[in-house]
């Protein structure tokens, strides 16, 4: 018995050592992305997710069916908010409200990549227990209030200031990038 000890022992042992050692010769493969400048987006941005939160697109709702008109406001206000990544990507609609956006890369032989978020948002429930009506998108000059400001309105609206920025600079990616917006 206090050989079988003493051999787990070691060999606990020289599994710690052989750890700390690839630790400690671990070099990083991390590319150095070099001095870059972070774009600026103003209040228009903020309005935009603002706005977009006013739109109740929710998504299932028990006993209740889709609000197709929140879904076609959204989609609305979508095209006109986002004009150039209207006018210069191509657009498809799935599922009569999920959206797919192909933005043609300038390699096509490099594999393409994928920006998702969703648009609909869960149920608000009781809506007494919101600080601020759930679809106010009330902007205190804080915060931006309502349902989806941190699932997933707000990553769809930010990936779509980026690529509009992106697109007023005429800027055409490496590969080709897809946008697919569920929900």
């Amino acid at each position: 018995m206090k050989k079988l000890v003493w051999l787990l022992s070691a060999i606990i042992g020289l599994l710690l050592i052989v750890i700390i050692i690839k630790t400690i010769a671990f070099k990083s493969m991390q590319t150095d992305p070099g001095n870059i400048s972070l774009p600026v987006f103003g209040d228009e941005s903020a309005d935009r997710l603002s706005r977009a939160i006013s739109f109740p697109t929710i998504s299932y709702e028990p006993g209740a069916p889709i609000d197709t008109a929140a879904f076609g406001g959204y989609h609305k206000f979508l095209s006109e908010a986002y004009p150039l990544l209207h006018s210069k990507l191509k657009k498809e609609i799935f599922s009569s409200f999920s959206l797919l956006y192909t933005w043609e890369g300038r390699n096509k032989s490099l594999k393409p990549v994928i920006l998702m978020a969703h648009m609909d948002v869960v149920p608000a429930g009781e809506t007494g227990s919101w600080t601020k009506p759930p679809f106010s998108g009330e902007n205190d000059g804080t915060y931006i209030w309502g349902r989806g400001t941190l699932d997933d309105k707000a990553a769809m609206i930010s990936i779509l200031e980026a690529v509009e920025k992106l697109l007023s600079e005429n800027y055409q990616p490496e590969r080709t990038v897809y946008l697919a917006f569920g929900h």
